[in-house]
Parts: structure tokens; sequence; C-alpha cells
């Protein structure tokens, strides 16, 4: 990794295609000033597995994933069910294929990071060059849509029915109402004559 500190600009060595193996970090440089004004660098470095159990730990469900790229598309860090080693590349993803870096933040129905059509979304990092992406099976969030709608269309079409037997109810008294008023016109003329 090679990175020109004065600008928080870091690129790889690695070739297009080629992906890192062994220990890896991410370097995080930041400029301060001691307290006589002096201008200092500091200076971390991360170790992406922190992304990868944070992300795990935050998803509620063991089947939704998420990931830690670089800008330009490279796999950091992602929960277990990713199996992309560091560095290979997410650039056939919408966010990198279609969104950035137009779009800064987004959702789509697209491939998605562990699964195939996935509801996802990403957002880009504004001080680093880094995006943070998440992605649930497109299955799954219709079974979770339909669990949290079903009561609601039960009881929707509950009270259709209700609504149609008050109206059929309503409409059968007034059919009953007109016969009856015709028997009692009928008998009027008849005793009338």
């Amino acid at each position: 990794l090679t990175c020109d500190w004065s600008s928080d600009v870091c690129s790889s060595d690695l070739e297009a295609g080629e992906t890192a193996s062994g220990p890896s970090f991410l370097p995080v440089a930041l400029p301060a000033a001691d307290p006589s004004g002096r201008a200092l660098l500091l200076v971390a470095a991360v170790n992406p597995d922190f992304f990868a159990n944070y992300y795990e730990q935050a998803l509620s469900d063991p089947a939704d994933s998420a990931a830690l790229a670089s800008f330009d598309g490279r796999f950091i860090a992602g929960t277990s069910n990713i199996t992309l080693a560091p560095g290979e590349s997410l650039a056939r993803l919408a966010p990198f294929a279609r969104f950035l870096p137009e779009r800064e933040h987004g959702s789509y129905e697209d491939e998605g990071l562990a699964t195939g059509l996935a509801l996802s979304a990403f957002r880009a990092s504004r001080t680093q060059p880094l995006v943070v992406l998440v992605s649930q099976s497109h299955a799954q969030t219709m079974r979770e849509w339909l669990d949290a709608v079903r009561w609601g269309v039960l009881l929707a079409v509950a009270l259709e029915v209700l609504v149609i037997l008050l109206t059929l109810w309503a409409w059968r008294g007034a059919r009953q109402c007109e016969a009856a008023e015709r028997r009692l016109r009928d008998q009027l003329r008849l005793s009338s004559e």
C-alpha cells in the first residue's frame, strides 16, 4: 500500500484482478496540531475485521450481508456470508457500475453481495475513499414485508366482507320495505273500491 500522507491518498500496489493475502490493515491519517501549533499527522492502522465483526453484530439476520469496499470497488471486509477475499473486485455491483461517483448514497434492487437478486443500499464516505454496502435477499425482503402486512391485509379483507354483508342486509331491508309498501297500497286500493 502506497500513501501520500499530505493528501490522505492511498493506492494499492496490487495489479487489477490480484487479491491481497495475509494480514491487512486500513491506514488512516488525520492532520492535527500540538498545543504550540506545530502541524502533526496522526496515523492509525485499522483492522478490517473490526468492520466485519461490527456488521455481523449490527445485522439482525445472518442471511443479510454487509461489506466495506474501496471507492474503486475493491472488497475490504464484510460479513461471513460473503465469499470474497480482500482485494477482489465488486465493480460489477450497481453502486460502482451505475451510481458512483455521481451519487454518494442510494438503494437499488439488483445483484447483492452474497445472494442473487437483493434489495441493497450503499453510502460512500465523505472523508475517506470507502463505500459501505448492505444487502438483503429479495426473497427475505418479501417474507418480512408479507409478515408485516399480513394482519393488516386480513383485517382489510374482514372489513370489506363486513361492508359487503351490511350492504346486502341494507339492500334486503330496502327491498322488504318496498314490498311491504306495495302490499299496503294494494290493500288500500282494494278496500277503497
